[in-house]
């Protein structure tokens, strides 16, 4: 799994300089795929950094179920790691969410 992580947070850096024009939402699944796969490997906060870069291409653009599972993710994250502020932070954003839809 460690390898394939690598590969896919490379793909990710290899989409985001394709000219002309950055492909940000490939970049972004690439990244989810491999903070996945960090997870598998134990490597949580590698997968926390892949996630917390792909939540940066898909804020604000209405892909709101993309971004609220990127969040939860998040939010166990940080809590696993131990940082409390950073896991009530994340779950926060996701009830705020859900309550104005």
């Amino acid at each position: 799994n460690l390898p394939a992580a690598l590969l896919l947070e490379q793909a990710a850096l290899c989409q985001l300089r394709t000219q002309p024009a950055p492909m940000e939402r490939k970049a972004a699944f690439f990244l989810v795929l491999a903070g996945f796969r960090f997870t598998q490997c134990g490597l949580r906060n590698h997968a926390t950094r892949c996630y917390a870069a792909a939540l940066s291409a898909y804020a604000g653009r209405g892909w709101h179920h993309v971004e609220d599972h990127i969040r939860v993710f998040l939010g166990r994250q940080a809590h696993q790691l131990g940082r409390p502020q950073a896991t009530v932070g994340s779950f926060l954003a996701v009830l705020s969410h859900t309550a104005h839809q």
